[in-house]
């Protein structure tokens, strides 16, 4: 005699046996450092910046992604400016979330700055 497979003796007695899906529709939570301002040393054009993105979820360890086009990663040298970086998490369900921040670079300038005036030392001609 022949050994039935449990799931056909269910089929023959009329249970209709459907696979349990859930659907995860909870985005994972991503997160991104604040804003960050940094100025220059002396003598200097860029400077290595470091940076953390972690991301969580309630099902599956999310991916994450840089989806800026900047090319700049924690640990790049900047170059002076404002650099916009922009990231996304993903779970195994395609949920998702985004985060952004922004890196400042400044020049570094012998300037003074006094309230909102800036002061120049004059220098007499003549």
């Amino acid at each position: 005699m022949r050994r039935l497979l449990p799931s056909l003796v269910l089929a023959l007695l009329g249970f209709a046996i459907t696979p349990a899906i859930s659907q995860d529709t909870i985005p994972p939570v991503i997160n991104c450092p604040g804003n960050m301002v940094f100025t220059l040393a002396p003598g200097t054009c860029e400077m290595p910046v470091f940076f953390n993105v972690s991301a969580t979820d309630n099902v599956s360890s999310p991916w994450i992604v840089q989806i800026d086009g900047t090319g700049y990663t924690s640990g790049s040298d900047f170059p002076i400016g404002v650099h916009n970086l922009v990231f996304v998490a993903s779970d195994s369900s395609f949920n998702t979330d985004t985060c952004a921040f922004s890196i400042t670079i400044n020049n570094y300038s012998t300037l003074e700055t006094v309230g909102t005036f800036v002061s120049v030392p004059h220098v007499a001609s003549g």
